[in-house]
């Protein structure tokens, strides 16, 4: 029997362009840029049933509805929450870990790849002890986060004018400053800067994913490697899905 194989696939000068249908990509699109967030525990690629036993027991008490993981290569999930508040609760909550490793959170763009790197750039929160009260202002801390990185958002302060906290996309590579020098017109103000805990990078081995106090360059030799990681939690019971499954924009037909 002659085989149908071909011998040689022809290599095309130009690339086809294909449209999809609009309608449902854009509202896909939409939903998940209202609702949804990009999630990698640093350094660990954590099982579906890991994974969903860990947003139970560290998401679930604090959302009004449910949310849906989907896995989407390289360690990355996609988390898409039932509306925009639950979203924007858990985002402003942060930062979280498993074990030591942190996760990394994002917003989810269309421009989102997986199998790209984790980008240098990332979300941190910071927190701007004893501020000035007139510099509370809405675009005031856009400022100071646009002059830090790149303001993304604020917490909310429930009517305490102790401490501040805005989350700013900031650049690893580039460092960054203890404190910043705020001005007024004449007047000027020395306001020092406090970064909550950067589960991005070891200032031991300049590596991402895990503190310098777990850096595997400073560990004995003996240490079996990923034993922290087998351990997670160990002992400690997770509460039990609901089983109830939620609907969304990537699960209709």
């Amino acid at each position: 029997m002659a085989s149908t194989v071909p011998k040689f696939i022809k290599k095309l000068e130009s690339i086809p362009e294909i449209a999809l249908p609009e309608e449902q990509s854009i509202k896909i699109a939409l939903a998940l840029a209202n609702r949804g967030m990009i999630g990698q525990f640093m350094g660990l690629w954590p099982s579906v049933r890991t994974k969903n036993d860990w947003i139970q027991q560290n998401w679930k008490p604090q959302l009004k509805n449910s949310v849906t993981c989907y896995v989407v290569g390289r360690g990355f999930f996609i988390f898409e929450f039932i509306t925009k508040e639950d979203r924007d609760l858990i985002f402003r909550s942060g930062p979280y870990f498993m074990d030591t490793q942190g996760l990394y959170l994002s917003r989810w763009t269309p421009d989102f790849d997986p199998t790209v790197d984790v980008p240098k750039e990332v979300p941190v929160w910071v927190r701007l002890p004893n501020l000035p009260i007139h510099c509370w202002n809405f675009h005031s801390l856009q400022k100071i986060g646009n002059g830090l990185g790149r303001f993304i958002d604020k917490a909310d302060n429930n009517a305490q004018y102790t401490c501040t906290r805005i989350c700013i996309e900031v650049d690893l590579e580039a460092g960054l400053p203890e404190a910043v020098k705020l001005m007024v017109g004449a007047w000027h103000h020395y306001q020092k800067l406090d970064y909550e805990q950067l589960p991005f990078k070891c200032r031991n081995c300049h590596k991402h994913g895990h503190f310098q106090r777990n850096c595997p360059k400073t560990q004995p030799e003996d240490k079996e490697a990923g034993e922290e990681w087998k351990n997670v939690k160990k002992g400690k019971a997770y509460p039990k899905t609901s089983g109830k499954k939620s609907t969304t924009p990537l699960e209709k037909p």
